[in-house]
C-alpha cells in the first residue's frame, strides 16, 4: 500500500482533504494516504460506509467540505458505483484495494457530468513509486 502511495503522490494529486469512511480498515487506509501525502487532513463522511446509494454521497460531499481537491477512501462495490454515477455511466468503475481514480467535477455537490482523468491499478500505482 505504502509504495502505491509513493506512486501517488509522484501524480502530485495536491489533496486538500481525505474523506473516508467511518470503518476502521477505511481510516487505517487513510492515515496511510495521509503519511505519504504530507500529512492531509482526515475527516469521517459516514455516506461512505457501505450501502449508501450515489446521490446521498454526492449531497454528503457537499455538506461535508469546501476543499477543491478531495481524496474519498471507502468499500467496493459502493465507490465503483459512485464513481460511475458521477461520470454518468451504467457500470460501476472496478477498483481493487488500492486502486485510485482521477474524476473531476465542476461543483459540489457533484452531478452526472464528471470528467474521468485517469483510473489507476495498485500495480501502476507501485510501479511509479
Amino acid at each position: 500500500m505504502r509504495r502505491g502511495v509513493a506512486g501517488f503522490r509522484a501524480l502530485r494529486p495536491g489533496v486538500e482533504l481525505i474523506l473516508t469512511s467511518p470503518l476502521v480498515r477505511t481510516v487505517h487506509t487513510a492515515e496511510i494516504l495521509s503519511s505519504g501525502l504530507d500529512d492531509a487532513p482526515i475527516e469521517a463522511l459516514p455516506a461512505l460506509a457501505p450501502g449508501h446509494s450515489p446521490r446521498h454521497v454526492a449531497q454528503a460531499l457537499a455538506d461535508a467540505s469546501k476543499a477543491d481537491v478531495i481524496a474519498l477512501v471507502g468499500h467496493e462495490p459502493d465507490l465503483g458505483k459512485f464513481a460511475a454515477w458521477l461520470l454518468g455511466s451504467r457500470r460501476a468503475i472496478p477498483f481493487r484495494k488500492g486502486g485510485i481514480a482521477r474524476i473531476d467535477v465542476k461543483s459540489l455537490p457533484p452531478t452526472q457530468n464528471g470528467t474521468l482523468i485517469w483510473h489507476a491499478t495498485p500495480r501502476l500505482l507501485r510501479s511509479i513509486g
